[in-house]
C-alpha cells in the first residue's frame, strides 16, 4: 500500500508499527487487535512487558503499567500500544464533559510526605481514546497500514503528549 504523507503524525506511527513489526518478527505478523489474535494476558506477560518499557523506552514504571492496562481494556495489543505513546500521537482534541472532576482519597498533598503518583486524568483520557479509535479503525480495515492512514486522517489526530 502506498503510503500518503503529510498528515499530522504520519510518518510518526508507521514507524511505530514498523517497530512493533522489527521487534514481534517471530511468525506470521500478529494482529494488532487483542482478542481477534488471541494474545493470552498473563501477569508475567504484563510484568515482562512493562519492564521492558521501563528499559526500553524510558517510562516509568507506572505509567508503563497505565499503557499496558489500557491497551488491554481497549482490547489494543500492548506492544503496538507502547509504540504508539513512544511516537506521540494520538487524539489530541478531548472533549470536557461539564461534570468531570477527579477526586484522590487520602490526605491533601501537604498533609501526606509521600508524593501522589497518580497519573494526571487527561493523560488516561487521551491514551484510551486513541487506543479505542485505532482499534476502531483496525476493526473496519483490511490492512494495518489503511487503519492508520485512516486514523491519523481524522482531524483531532496528530502529534500531543500522552
Amino acid at each position: 500500500m502506498e503510503r500518503r504523507e503529510g498528515s499530522r503524525g504520519y510518518e510518526a506511527v508507521f514507524a511505530a508499527l514498523d517497530r512493533f513489526r522489527a521487534a514481534t518478527s517471530s511468525g506470521p505478523e500478529r494482529s494488532l487487535i487483542d482478542m481477534a489474535s488471541g494474545v493470552e494476558d498473563s501477569p508475567r506477560r504484563r510484568e515482562e512487558s512493562i519492564q521492558r518499557a521501563e528499559r526500553e523506552l524510558g517510562l516509568d514504571r507506572a505509567f508503563a503499567a497505565l499503557v499496558y492496562d489500557t491497551a488491554s481494556e481497549e482490547r489494543l495489543v500492548p506492544g503496538f500500544a507502547f509504540e504508539l505513546v513512544r511516537c506521540g500521537v494520538g487524539v489530541c482534541a478531548l472533549e470536557e464533559s461539564p461534570g468531570d472532576e477527579t477526586t484522590i482519597e487520602g490526605p491533601p498533598d501537604w498533609l501526606s510526605s509521600e508524593p501522589r503518583t497518580a497519573p494526571p486524568p487527561e493523560r488516561e483520557r487521551r491514551m484510551r481514546a486513541s487506543f479505542r479509535r485505532l482499534r476502531g479503525h483496525l476493526e473496519q480495515s483490511d490492512t494495518p497500514e489503511a487503519a492508520i492512514e485512516a486514523f491519523v486522517a481524522e482531524p483531532d489526530v496528530g502529534e500531543c503528549r500522552y
